[in-house]
Order: structure tokens, then sequence, then C-alpha cells
């Protein structure tokens, strides 16, 4: 049932989170042992969190897991209360707006915890709305776990210290930052990337071929990302440079798509591209990516999930000037991709703001598919990454450490 009474003092807010019942509401007949919050508010959030809640429900299957979310956390079984994934951004400039829209949705979340007590909150990356989050359950007295938490070997340790004050459990994908945390005097642990567990193949190329009815002799997978900024001004770039490609050779242009928030717009944008043979396919679809002579990629996870499957891949970003200089002055490291900045190595190439055109990407892509097979030492690298993601269960870990913190709440 959704609210159909306002708050006064808050016009607009509660209609637009689906809430099981309001203020002023009866809370359900049934009672659950736990009442966990979720907070996941990007695509790669919401695909992470879609794994540790259909765990917890499992290991517990008496919690109610209720939270911010999408597609991937609804299907899992959250109830979804506000799906922010068509706002996330990134950068300065490019996050003031949506940053507004997200000020105020907070202040209805706080009265939400207020009258629906949660026994736990889990953030899970997107610092910029979550670090106001663990403000708003610290202050209510809720315990907070943070997976996927800032990135700190890479961002800098300025933000370790404020983020260990305020979270009772912070679980990191990376050993770097785990240590970073211990250090600022956090209660970190590493579990390692989940990612290395999720990615399998499990069908043959010929079969996955046959079902998209792909008969070209090249395939190209083409990330474009998880952002409308990151669409806006990457997929263009993109597609010019496959419409150079499409010239020379017989190629499949294979596009996941990271939700379908953004299908309308990456069709919008295809419009003035329609001599190329694109194939769409969902994001997480490995078997489809298995078929990739190479991949053109906005900076982000997937290019772990590629880099697993060792696949060839140009790591592509660009963003508004004054986002990207003052990145560049927090940022630490030269790199900016996940293979690369783990290997302190350039595992993958990378194509950043000016140095991003249509004209070296062409180049770039003609020269891996002119040399397909990958070297010994791409190979070595490639196992060594796989080596440092971790080993073992990340999920279940992650579940178990949350049950403990849970436990000891209720003692």
């Amino acid at each position: 049932m959704t609210l159909s009474v306002r708050p006064k003092c808050w016009p607009l807010l509660w209609t637009e989170l689906d809430l099981p019942y309001g203020p002023q509401s009866t809370p359900m007949n049934h009672t659950p042992i736990s009442r966990i919050f979720l907070s996941a508010g990007e695509v790669s959030g919401d695909f992470h969190g879609s794994f540790l809640a259909k765990r917890i429900c499992e290991s517990c299957p008496s919690t109610e897991v209720i939270g911010i979310g999408g597609e991937r956390m609804k299907a899992a079984g959250v109830h979804i209360l506000w799906d922010f994934i068509g706002l996330s951004s990134i950068g300065l400039i490019e996050s003031l707006l949506p940053g507004i829209r997200i000020a105020l949705k907070l202040r209805g979340l706080k009265v939400y915890l207020r009258t629906h007590p949660v026994n736990m909150v889990i953030l899970i990356d997107n610092q910029g709305m979550n670090i106001p989050i663990a403000r708003i359950a610290r202050k209510l007295n809720i315990p907070v776990v943070y997976y996927f938490p800032p990135q700190v070997s890479v961002w800098g340790k300025w933000n370790a210290r404020k983020l260990a004050r305020m979270v009772d459990l912070i679980v990191c994908p990376f050993a770097k930052d785990a240590q970073i945390y211990k250090d600022a005097g956090g209660h970190a642990i590493y579990v390692g990337h989940p990612i290395k567990s999720i990615v399998r193949v499990d069908r043959s190329r010929e079969k996955v071929t046959e079902s998209l009815y792909i008969s070209t002799p090249y395939i190209i997978g083409m990330f474009p990302g998880s952002r409308r900024q990151e669409i806006k001004r990457l997929f263009p770039v993109m597609l010019e440079t496959a419409q150079r490609i499409h010239g020379k050779r017989l190629v499949t242009f294979l596009i996941p798509v990271s939700s379908n928030v953004f299908l309308p717009m990456l069709q919008r944008i295809l419009l003035s591209y329609s001599r190329l043979n694109v194939v769409f396919v969902d994001q997480g679809d490995y078997n489809a990516y298995q078929l990739c002579d190479c991949a053109i990629v906005a900076s982000g996870t997937v290019t772990l999930e590629l880099a697993l499957l060792k696949i060839p891949v140009l790591v592509t970003y660009k963003m508004n000037i004054v986002s990207y200089l003052l990145a560049k002055a927090f940022v630490r490291g030269k790199y900016i991709a996940l293979p690369n900045i783990l290997l302190e190595d350039e595992l993958v190439p990378e194509l950043i703001q000016w140095d991003l055109n249509p004209d070296t990407l062409y180049h770039m892509v003609e020269r891996i598919l002119d040399n397909p097979d990958i070297s010994l030492e791409k190979q070595n690298q490639f196992d060594r990454l796989s080596l440092l993601l971790g080993e073992g269960d990340p999920v279940g870990q992650t579940v178990d450490a949350i049950l403990l913190v849970l436990e000891r709440d209720r003692d």
C-alpha cells in the first residue's frame, strides 16, 4: 500500500517513496526478527546489493530487507522505497542537480527511519549519498555497515577517519583499503571482491552466437557506462569509432544495458548510426561478453569483469572540465581503471579526457583486431589480477559479519 497522507512539512517527498506504510499508519501485522535498510544509489551498487540481499534472506528467512536500489535488488526480494539509479552521477558539477534532489529525499528518509525503526543500515558504494545516510543512522543509534566503502587507497586517506567514526563495520573488497581504515581506527575487514565468484560462462560461444543471431566474423563490445553523464559523453565517441570500424570490417557491436532506465537514451543516440549492426544484451550476461574480440568501456567494475574473461579492453572516461581538474587534484596514483590500480601497471590502456577521440580509439581497436593473440606477459598479468581479487566467498563472509553485528546489537 502506498502512502496517501503526506506530512505537511515534506511536500512531494513521501509520495515519491513507495512506502509500505506511512508515518501515521499502523505497521504490518507480521513482525520480522530483523529489518535491514539497504542503500545502493547506482547500478553497480544495485548489482552487488542484489547478491547480498539474497544471501541475507537465505541465512535469515525472517529478515525483511527494504531500501534504496533498482531492478536487481527488487528482483532479489528487497522492498524498494526509492529507485535512485537514474539520478546517479560522478563529478562536482555533474552532481549538483541530482545532489539537490538527494538532499530533499534524505530529509524524508530521516522521518521514515524515525517512524519505522530498522535494526541495521547497510550502505553500498556511492559515498555522495551514503555518507549522509550514515550520519542519519548514527544520530538514530542504528548500527551501520559499509559494503564497498570509498576506495581510500585511490581517493586519499582524508576520508578514512571520518568514516571510521560513524560506521560500525567496514567491509572492503580490496586489502589496501581495509588496512587504511584499520589504521584510521575503523573496524574494517577484507573479504575480497565478489565479482570473481559472479563472473561465470556456462554456454559455448557457438550457442550464444546463434541465440543472438550474430553472423559477423568480428564482435566488439561497447560499454558506455551506468550514469546519464557517462552515456552522454562517451557513447557518441564510441559510435563514431564504431562507424569507422564498420566501414572496414564485418562487425557486430554488442551493447550491454546497465539498466532499463537508460535504454531509451541509448536508442535515441543510436538513431544517427542506423547502419551499424547492434545487439543489446543485459548487463552481467557473461555468456554474451565472452564473444567480444575486444571491448571499449567506461571505467568501472566492468573492467574487472572483462579482465577475468581475458578480453582486451580499452578504458575511456570524460567529464566536465572543472570536475576533471578537481579529480586530478584529489586522486592518488596514475591510473583510473581498477585492473591497472590493483596491478600498479597498465594491463588495459586508458583514454581519458583530451586523449579520448574517435581517431585514437579507432587505431587502438584496429591494432587489437589485427593482433588478437594475448602475449605471455599479459596472460601472467590477468592471472595475477585474479589472485589480487581474493579467494573464497566474499558475499558469504560479508553476511556472516553482518549477522555478528546484529547479534552484538541485540545483546
